[in-house]
């Protein structure tokens, strides 16, 4: 697992980046290539006012639990 925070703006960007990875793929400065990474996933998660203003308010939540379509 491997992370780093970017500040954008006022908001704390988050990128997260998980894989197996086996032993004799890192390096000697504790690195790995990209392309030894199996199951590759990436995640950015947002923390501010930018991010908190693209959520999805209370009434939306209610009509996705009457009207899921």
């Amino acid at each position: 697992e491997g992370r780093r925070s970017v500040k954008v703006g006022n908001d704390t960007k988050t990128i997260l980046i998980t894989g197996i990875v086996r032993t004799a793929d890192i390096q000697a400065n504790n690195t790995v290539l990209s392309e030894k990474l199996h199951n590759f996933q990436v995640s950015i998660v947002g923390e501010g006012p930018l991010s908190r203003s693209s959520r999805e308010g209370f009434l939306g939540e209610i009509l996705d639990i009457l009207w899921p379509f």
